[in-house]
C-alpha cells in the first residue's frame, strides 16, 4: 500500500492538495489561492518575478513615500513661520508676494516662485498643505 503524499516543503503533513502549475503537493500552510485551485510558494515567486514592475508614465519607478510632497510641506510650514517670526503675512506679501507688474517691468521672476510659500493665516496654509 503506497503511503498518503507528503508536503514538498513539510514532509511530516500529509496532503491531498496539489498545486496547479507544478503538481507538487502542498500543505495548507504552503498553499495560496490562485485563480483556478491552489498554488505552491515556489511558483508564486516565480509568477511574481515575470510581472513587469510598475513605472510611473515617464519611466520612474513608484516612489512608496511621497518625498517631494513632504519636502514642500515642510519647506512652507518653515515659511509661514519665518512670516511670522517677521512681522506677519502682511510684511511678507508685501516684500515677496506675485505682483505680476513687479515680476514683468522690473524683472523680479523670483516673485512667482516665493509667492506659492506665503499664506495668510492658519486656515491657509492648512488647506493649503491639504489639497
Amino acid at each position: 500500500m503506497a503511503s498518503p503524499p507528503t508536503c514538498y516543503r513539510h514532509p511530516d503533513r500529509e496532503t491531498y492538495i496539489r498545486c496547479t502549475r507544478c503538481e507538487r503537493p502542498i500543505c495548507p500552510d504552503c498553499m495560496t489561492a490562485a485563480p483556478v485551485g491552489f498554488q505552491c510558494p515556489d511558483c508564486i515567486r516565480e509568477g511574481a518575478a515575470s510581472i513587469r514592475q510598475v513605472r510611473t508614465p515617464y519611466g520612474g519607478s513608484i516612489s512608496v513615500r511621497p518625498y517631494v510632497t513632504l519636502g514642500i510641506i515642510a519647506a512652507g510650514a518653515v515659511v509661514f513661520v519665518l512670516e511670522y517670526l517677521s512681522g506677519g503675512p502682511g510684511q511678507a506679501a508685501v516684500r515677496f508676494g506675485d505682483v505680476p507688474a513687479a515680476a514683468a517691468i522690473n524683472g523680479e521672476w523670483w516673485r512667482m516662485f516665493t509667492s506659492g510659500f506665503l499664506h495668510v493665516d492658519v486656515i491657509h496654509i492648512a488647506l493649503n498643505m491639504y489639497v
